[in-house]
This record gives C-alpha cells, structure tokens and sequence, in this order.
C-alpha cells in the first residue's frame, strides 16, 4: 500500500498512516509473526520485542505505546513459571543462561504458578530478573532433577534431565492455530445443521479431525513444530 500511495491517490495524512503501519510491521510484527510457534524462544522473543517497543517510543510514541499496552495483556511467556523455557533457547546466550540458573537456585522452594511477571518490564529488563520460585514449577511437575542447572550451559547436553525438559519444551504449543481451525470449520459447517443433536455431533467431529491434524503434526514433523509452517499465529 505504501509503494503504491500515489497511484492509490492518497492524500498526505493517509500516506503517513499507511508508512507508520509499514513500518511497525517491518521492523516488529513480520519477525514477531514468524518466530513465534517456537516454544523454547517464546520468552525470549517477547522479552526482546517489548524492549524493542520502548525504545520505538522515541521514533512513534503513539504507535509504541498502542503496542505495549496490547503486550502487556500477553505476557504469559513472561510469567515466572514459563520464563525457564529459555534456558532450552539457542536464541539466549550462555550467560544469561548461567544468570537465570543462578537466581533459580537461590529461589529453591516451589510455589504457586505467578499470573504476571516479578518485575516491572523496561529496556533493560532481562530474562533473569523474571526467576521467581515460582520458577521451579515445571521441574517439580516432572520430577526432574537440576545438577545440571550447577554446570556451564555447553555441559548441559550431557544430562539426561536437561533432555527431558528440552524434549517437553519443544513440545509445547504457543500458537493459537489449532483453536482458530475449530472455530472456523464450526462457523462453516454450522449453517448446515439442524437441531441440537446434529450440532453436538458436529463439535465432536471437529473434535476428533483437529486431533488426527494433531497427531499427523507429531508423526511427520519435529515436536511441537507444525508441518505448515508459517500459518500460525501467537495467541
């Protein structure tokens, strides 16, 4: 739309709105969109793009903050209880890897999963600084142990507890694709079907397709990673 505004004959202030739009979806929503069904990476991207967004503040302030606002009511990668996930990321450096295996250990007892971040976000906030004992959830959850968490992070590979968390983290999914589908072939179908019985019919066909895409998903692709690729979105 931008490259083409003076064939669309656009005048002046539709011709800024449309380059501020081209923008922000060039420098943050297009990168966000396809990184995003990588579980392992999830805290870390979103960790990165809010701190891309407050620093955007000094180019478009209005856009940024629009942004940061919808952000802040998506933070669930940011969570205590899911920010470990990057400790499995080949996007975070060993450092910070180190960094949040330290804050984990000195926070040993478990607790109840955190519903917000511990730390008020900003551009300097870093991944270490979310570790809360809250953090421990998952590792409590498989019964793992963390001796590995006391080694440097090019050791880890050699721990069959590391393994097991870094296989579970693949498997998880951060995209919201699968309940869009359902809701789709819902809204398609419905218009068909007449009476309770037959819609009740046709929630547990949706049903029992979306879980042999699931399982489809698992047989031919690598774990937690959709065959599609790209025709996912972050919930």
């Amino acid at each position: 739309m931008f490259l083409f505004a003076d064939q669309l004959e656009y005048d002046e202030p539709m011709q800024e709105k449309v380059q501020r739009m081209a923008q922000f979806l060039l420098l943050f929503y297009v990168v966000a969109w396809l990184r995003a069904p990588v579980a392992e990476d999830a805290p870390a991207n979103d960790l990165n793009l809010y701190r891309s967004l407050v620093r955007y503040r000094q180019l478009d302030q209005p856009v940024a903050n629009a942004a940061l606002a919808v952000m802040r009511r998506h933070l669930w990668y940011l969570q205590p209880s899911v920010v470990v996930f990057s400790l499995f990321s080949s996007r975070v450096t060993e450092e910070e890897k180190e960094a949040i295996c330290v804050n984990l250990l000195a926070n040993s007892c478990s607790a109840a999963p955190d519903q917000t971040p511990s730390v008020a976000l900003d551009e300097s906030t870093s991944l270490s600084e979310l570790v809360t004992t809250s953090s421990w959830l998952m590792f409590d959850l498989m019964g793992v142990d963390h001796e590995w968490m006391t080694k440097p992070p090019g050791e880890w590979e050699g721990h069959e507890a590391y393994i097991l968390c870094k296989e579970f983290v693949k498997t998880v999914k951060v995209v919201n694709d699968t309940a869009e589908r359902g809701i789709a072939l819902l809204k398609t179908f419905a218009q068909h079907v007449k009476g309770q019985d037959q819609f009740q019919w046709l929630l547990q066909a949706v049903e029992c397709g979306e879980a042999q895409a699931c399982s489809a998903t698992h047989d031919k692709g690598s774990p937690g990673y959709p065959v599609t690729g790209f025709d996912e979105k972050r919930c």
